[in-house]
Protein backbone atom coordinates (compact mmCIF):
# COMPACT_ATOMS: atom_id res chain seq x y z
CA UNK A 1 0.00 0.00 0.00
CA UNK A 2 1.54 3.52 -1.14
CA UNK A 3 1.42 5.70 1.69
CA UNK A 4 -1.03 9.16 0.34
CA UNK A 5 0.07 13.23 1.36
CA UNK A 6 -2.53 14.19 3.09
CA UNK A 7 -4.86 16.43 1.20
CA UNK A 8 -6.69 19.68 2.35
CA UNK A 9 -10.42 20.33 1.76
CA UNK A 10 -10.80 23.60 -0.23
CA UNK A 11 -14.77 23.17 -0.46
CA UNK A 12 -17.27 20.56 -0.10
CA UNK A 13 -15.92 17.79 -3.32
CA UNK A 14 -12.52 19.57 -3.72
CA UNK A 15 -9.29 18.12 -2.25
CA UNK A 16 -5.46 19.43 -2.84
CA UNK A 17 -2.42 18.44 -1.53
CA UNK A 18 -0.77 21.28 0.05
CA UNK A 19 2.74 20.94 -1.90
CA UNK A 20 0.92 22.19 -4.86
CA UNK A 21 -0.37 25.72 -3.30
CA UNK A 22 1.88 28.36 -4.37
CA UNK A 23 0.01 30.94 -2.29
CA UNK A 24 -3.41 31.58 -1.51
CA UNK A 25 -5.19 35.63 -1.64
CA UNK A 26 -8.22 36.23 0.20
CA UNK A 27 -11.40 38.00 -1.29
CA UNK A 28 -14.52 38.65 0.68
CA UNK A 29 -15.63 35.08 1.73
CA UNK A 30 -13.90 33.15 -0.91
CA UNK A 31 -9.87 32.44 -1.59
CA UNK A 32 -8.36 32.04 -4.82
CA UNK A 33 -5.91 29.44 -4.44
CA UNK A 34 -2.97 29.32 -6.87
CA UNK A 35 -1.12 26.24 -7.58
CA UNK A 36 2.45 26.01 -8.67
CA UNK A 37 0.85 24.74 -12.14
CA UNK A 38 -0.63 27.71 -13.08
CA UNK A 39 -3.55 26.96 -12.36
CA UNK A 40 -6.11 29.08 -9.76
CA UNK A 41 -9.46 27.59 -7.66
CA UNK A 42 -11.59 29.86 -6.12
CA UNK A 43 -12.88 28.18 -3.07
CA UNK A 44 -15.62 29.03 -0.54
CA UNK A 45 -14.25 29.15 2.61
CA UNK A 46 -12.39 32.31 4.01
CA UNK A 47 -8.59 32.19 4.14
CA UNK A 48 -8.38 31.85 8.13
CA UNK A 49 -10.22 28.40 8.01
CA UNK A 50 -7.95 27.18 5.01
CA UNK A 51 -4.68 28.52 6.60
CA UNK A 52 -6.41 26.07 9.88
CA UNK A 53 -6.03 23.62 8.06
CA UNK A 54 -2.68 23.84 6.31
CA UNK A 55 1.05 22.77 7.90
CA UNK A 56 1.84 26.28 9.69
CA UNK A 57 5.74 24.86 9.58
CA UNK A 58 5.29 25.53 5.78
CA UNK A 59 3.00 28.31 4.97
CA UNK A 60 3.07 32.14 6.01
CA UNK A 61 1.02 34.49 6.33
CA UNK A 62 3.24 38.04 5.34
CA UNK A 63 0.10 40.42 5.31
CA UNK A 64 -3.88 39.88 6.05
CA UNK A 65 -5.13 38.72 2.74
CA UNK A 66 -2.22 36.43 1.82
CA UNK A 67 -1.01 32.85 2.78
CA UNK A 68 2.61 31.92 1.03
CA UNK A 69 4.23 28.31 0.66
CA UNK A 70 7.67 28.66 1.98
CA UNK A 71 8.69 25.57 -0.28
CA UNK A 72 8.20 28.24 -3.32
CA UNK A 73 9.80 31.31 -2.33
CA UNK A 74 13.02 32.40 -3.79
CA UNK A 75 13.48 35.41 -1.61
CA UNK A 76 12.81 37.64 0.78
CA UNK A 77 14.08 41.91 0.29
CA UNK A 78 14.17 43.36 3.57
CA UNK A 79 15.24 47.01 2.13
CA UNK A 80 11.32 46.79 0.56
CA UNK A 81 9.65 44.26 2.74
CA UNK A 82 8.65 41.82 -0.01
CA UNK A 83 8.54 38.41 -1.01
CA UNK A 84 9.40 37.22 -4.36
CA UNK A 85 8.16 33.99 -5.51
CA UNK A 86 9.17 30.93 -8.15
CA UNK A 87 6.71 32.42 -10.66
CA UNK A 88 7.95 35.80 -10.24
CA UNK A 89 5.19 37.26 -7.93
CA UNK A 90 6.20 40.04 -5.72
CA UNK A 91 4.45 40.01 -2.40
CA UNK A 92 3.99 42.73 0.44
CA UNK A 93 4.73 42.31 3.68
CA UNK A 94 3.20 44.13 6.30
CA UNK A 95 5.11 46.07 9.23
CA UNK A 96 3.26 44.35 11.76
CA UNK A 97 4.28 40.65 10.23
CA UNK A 98 8.03 41.39 9.45
CA UNK A 99 9.54 40.35 12.34
CA UNK A 100 7.56 36.94 12.18
CA UNK A 101 8.09 36.86 9.02
CA UNK A 102 12.16 37.02 9.44
CA UNK A 103 12.22 34.44 11.94
CA UNK A 104 10.35 31.93 10.00
CA UNK A 105 12.39 32.07 6.88
CA UNK A 106 15.49 31.97 9.57
CA UNK A 107 14.41 29.01 10.14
Amino acid sequence: MIPQEPLIRLGWHTKIDPNTILFMKADCNYTEVYLNNGNMILSATTLGSLAKRLPACQFIRPNRSILVNLDFMIEYERRGATIRLNNNDVIQVSRRRTKQIRRSISK
